[in-house]
This record gives C-alpha cells, structure tokens and sequence, in this order.
C-alpha cells in the first residue's frame, strides 16, 4: 500500500516538474502510513539525482551532506 502512495507521489512531482508536489501529494494520506511513505520518497528522489546526474538537492539534504 505504501509504494502504491509513493508512486502516485513521484508521478505527481514528475506532472508538476517540482519535487515539492510530490512531497506534498503525501500529506494528504494516512497519518499512519505517512512517515515510512515520506522516508521512501525521500530516498527515491536521492536514488533518481544520483541516477540521471541532476544536481537539484534540495537546501535541507545540502544541508544534511555539509554541502553551502
């Protein structure tokens, strides 16, 4: 059930162009489900930067890495 939450939130960053919609289409799920669904989105959107080689950290991950 989480993956299926979480995919519906990658495919809402990707329509939107912003990785902040996708964040934000999981905040309308169950409060229950929502920590372990944010940590996977989370860690797929690390996973897709690393892969396609786009530099778009957000400044709380910068932050997180020691990076200014």
């Amino acid at each position: 059930m989480i993956r299926r939450h979480v995919l519906a939130a990658v495919d809402a960053g990707v329509a939107a162009g912003d990785d902040d919609a996708a964040r934000a289409a999981l905040r309308r799920i169950d409060w229950i489900l929502r920590g372990q669904a944010r940590r996977r989105l989370e860690h797929a959107l690390i996973e897709a930067a690393l892969a396609t080689g786009v530099g778009v950290l957000d400044a709380r991950l910068q932050g997180a890495l020691g990076h200014p």
